[in-house]
């Protein structure tokens, strides 16, 4: 059985907008595992484009785990909104 990915903590405990950036992390590490179409490559940062993770395919695919991570739905309007890491973070309530 291959070794379960883990997404490190990398700011500091407590900081609402740091705990949803890591819990972004963690769906994206989880979304990875599952999605061998995602020709993204690095590291997962609030900077990163949506169109850099791959295809409408595979971004929804991201926004499904995202969901399922934070238990709730995004609306599509809402969706072609997000152009990278950080508008997600903003949606969710944890952005700077």
């Amino acid at each position: 059985m291959p070794e379960a990915l883990e997404a490190p903590t990398m700011y500091r405990e407590g900081d609402p907008a740091d705990e949803t950036f890591d819990r972004l992390r963690a769906a994206f590490l989880s979304f990875l595992r599952v999605t061998p179409d995602c020709r993204f490559e690095g590291e997962l940062r609030r900077e990163t484009r949506m169109r850099d993770i791959g295809d409408s395919i595979v971004v929804l695919g991201f926004v499904m785990e995202i969901e399922a991570e934070f238990g709730i739905e995004i609306d599509d309007d809402d969706i072609e909104e997000f152009e990278t890491v950080a508008d997600i973070e903003r949606f969710l309530g944890g952005g700077l």
